[in-house]
């Protein structure tokens, strides 16, 4: 009988012991990943996000004092009210690809009130380029009144997939809200390595300074939308002022 009270006594010692371990006090913050992939993604879609999960499992409020990006192409999003235990919340981090081809691994810096206080997440991945263009701006410089004027965009389709442009709109005039370009034509589908172009004409009846922006909207690899711009510039004089 002894011999029995005393292995019981020594089963049961390892689970008095943690018993009397006390938890960890204050918040935790604890996230389902710290790093992101997001693969090949193009240029044209202008700006991507992901969004970071992450839940306090710890005992007391948790804060989000500061999230800081290392770069001045991303921009951080979170809620500022402070998360209760068991709470769940999200970090959301954009990125703005335009003008930056190639790879990227970027980091953001997150400060809280939990017993580990500072966690860098990290995004990376791949920007590529789904249309080449020949150029992005349009400067016809000074022209006289009622001069033709006409100007073709081009492009290659450097996908591997057909390219839709589905509408291509001109914005009003940055100086007077007046309409003087004009869109032609333009490609509706373009095939891969193949050639696309957009057509404009300008008016050139009355003088005025031009500066117009043209948006094209376009669809790709599985219905994948994507928006491109060119400028129009130039100035239209009476041919005594020249």
């Amino acid at each position: 009988m002894q011999r029995i009270i005393t292995l019981f006594i020594l089963l049961s010692y390892p689970l008095l012991l943690l018993a009397e371990t006390p938890t960890q006090d204050g918040a935790v913050i604890a996230f389902k990943e710290t790093t992101f992939d997001f693969g090949n993604i193009f240029e044209e879609e202008r700006s991507f996000y992901h969004d970071f999960e992450f839940e306090n499992t710890g005992t007391k409020d948790l804060l989000i004092d500061v999230v800081r990006c290392s770069s001045g192409c991303m921009t951080p999003e979170w809620k500022k009210e402070p998360i209760p235990p068991k709470g769940k919340g999200t970090i959301r981090i954009y990125i703005q690809v335009v003008n930056r081809p190639g790879m990227f691994y970027k980091s953001t810096t997150v400060e809280t009130n939990a017993t580990q206080p500072k966690i860098i997440l990290m995004i990376k991945g791949n920007v590529k380029q789904a249309v080449k263009w020949d150029k992005s701006e349009y400067c016809f410089g000074e022209v006289a009144k009622n001069t033709k004027l006409s100007h073709t965009f081009e492009f290659i389709n450097i996908h591997s997939k057909p390219i839709i442009i589905e509408k291509v709109e001109v914005q009003d005039n940055w100086f007077d809200k007046k309409q003087y370009v004009h869109i032609n034509d333009y490609s509706k589908i373009v095939e891969p390595n193949e050639k696309g172009f957009i057509v404009i004409n300008c008016e050139t009846e009355a003088a005025a300074v031009v500066d117009q922006s043209i948006n094209i909207y376009f669809e790709y690899d599985k219905k994948r939308k994507a928006k491109q711009y060119f400028n129009v510039r130039g100035q239209i004089v009476s041919k005594e002022d020249k």
